[in-house]
């Protein structure tokens, strides 16, 4: 039977348990323009192995926990790890889901473990 997730696995993880840097985020913007669609483009470091249940969530600046999430998206799994370009990997948020107000974002990549193993700086 088919499971229906709702929400991703999040986590009170305090942030100094966390693994930041086995996915790596690039080409990441200063700023977006209001109304439009955000993509975000990552990549996996060589020893980090993508799961199922993983996710990208947009986080204010300042969060303590993966439930802080503002808005995210599932990941897509890579049919070929090994292939290099399967380690590079882009999702997009719909402008409709993106804060609307003036805060600091970044993107998180947490596990389905609610563990964060990158984030955007």
């Amino acid at each position: 039977m088919e499971e229906t997730i709702k929400d991703p696995p999040t986590s009170a993880v305090l942030l100094d348990h966390c693994h930041f840097s086995q996915v790596i985020f690039n080409s990441v913007e200063k700023f977006y323009i209001p109304g439009g669609d955000v993509t975000c483009h990552y990549t996996f470091t060589q020893h980090f192995i993508p799961r199922r249940k993983d996710w990208i969530g947009i986080f204010r600046v300042g969060w303590k926990t993966t439930r802080e999430y503002y808005t995210f998206m599932w990941v897509t799994l890579p049919i070929d790890l090994n292939n290099k370009s399967a380690k590079q990997q882009e999702v997009q948020f719909k402008a409709y889901y993106l804060p609307k107000d003036d805060e600091y974002y970044q993107f998180c990549y947490v596990d389905e473990d609610g563990v964060v193993r990158g984030a955007s700086i």
